[in-house]
């Protein structure tokens, strides 16, 4: 159990809003992610947001910090770099002027993975490299429309052979976002996933104005959205929440996601 004194951690802070990045996941597949990020901190609570993935919202409390699961969280500034400790994992905070390559590293048994992003300002090149037991089995660049956003390794089908999903969102107020996906073959290759798209038309998107969620969630991929009702503004929607939930499967022209439940949550619950 991490007990950092409230007061005294607060003086030792000094994020620069504009920093460098590295966080080091403690879990499968034990990923890394480095890149610039962007800080703020006030007396009860420390914001990182990372150029791939969720922002790290960290909240002191009687006996020190934790996040946002309630994940004890120990906090130590030297050398212009500051570090949070959990058992989830480690971020770094570098306070360089300098940005650093937004990049993504995992590894799985007998696969290693490698995304290199090169940002630009409403679209990224999203480089990706896979290596199996002996040889790279993938090395496929993608432009994506909009911004890389966050990225899984998993073995969702449970083959014993992982795929990696690549999530991206539209700059703008939508916030519209997008699965890109990799299948491995055995080891020997690795393939795109199909994701059947839903038509704008279809009821299981009424409501639906983008600030879309990727995750994956046990053996499920999962897309979740805010629902908005018809007068609702862009910031404020007040319908509940509509989660996806994908399987994936071995079609007979390739991998497919297809949608095996869906869950609505909020005001409005349905389980279909």
């Amino acid at each position: 159990m991490f007990n950092i004194i409230a007061s005294v951690l607060t003086t030792q802070l000094a994020l620069p809003p504009e920093a460098n990045c590295i966080y080091n996941d403690a879990y499968y597949p034990h990923a890394t992610i480095e890149g610039p990020c962007t800080t703020a901190v006030d007396e009860a609570t420390i914001y990182i947001s990372p150029a791939i993935g969720t922002t790290l919202v960290i909240k002191k409390g009687d006996s020190g910090y934790s996040n946002r699961y309630g994940v004890p969280v120990e906090v130590t500034s030297e050398d212009g770099i500051t570090k949070l400790t959990s058992s989830a994992g480690v971020m770094e905070v570098f306070n360089s002027a300098k940005p650093r390559a937004i990049r993504y590293t995992a590894h799985h048994p007998n696969h290693h993975f490698k995304v290199s992003v090169e940002r630009n300002s409403a679209e990224d090149t999203v480089q990706i490299n896979v290596t199996g037991a002996s040889n790279e089995i993938l090395s496929e660049q993608v432009l994506l429309d909009g911004h890389l956003s966050g990225v899984n390794v998993a073995d969702i089908d449970g083959n014993g052979f992982p795929e990696i999903y690549l999530y991206s969102t539209q700059p703008g107020s939508g916030s519209y976002g997008n699965v890109i996906a990799y299948a491995s073959n055995r080891g020997k290759s690795m393939t795109p996933i199909y994701i059947p798209p839903i038509e704008q038309n279809d009821p299981l998107l009424e409501g639906y104005m983008g600030h879309d969620e990727f995750n994956v969630v046990e053996n499920r991929l999962v897309r979740r959205f805010p629902v908005y009702k018809e007068d609702d503004p862009n910031s404020s929607p007040s319908g509940g929440w509509r989660q996806f939930q994908y399987r994936l499967y071995a079609g007979e022209a390739g991998w497919i996601l297809k949608l095996d439940r869906t869950v609505s949550y909020g005001l409005d619950h349905k389980d279909e």
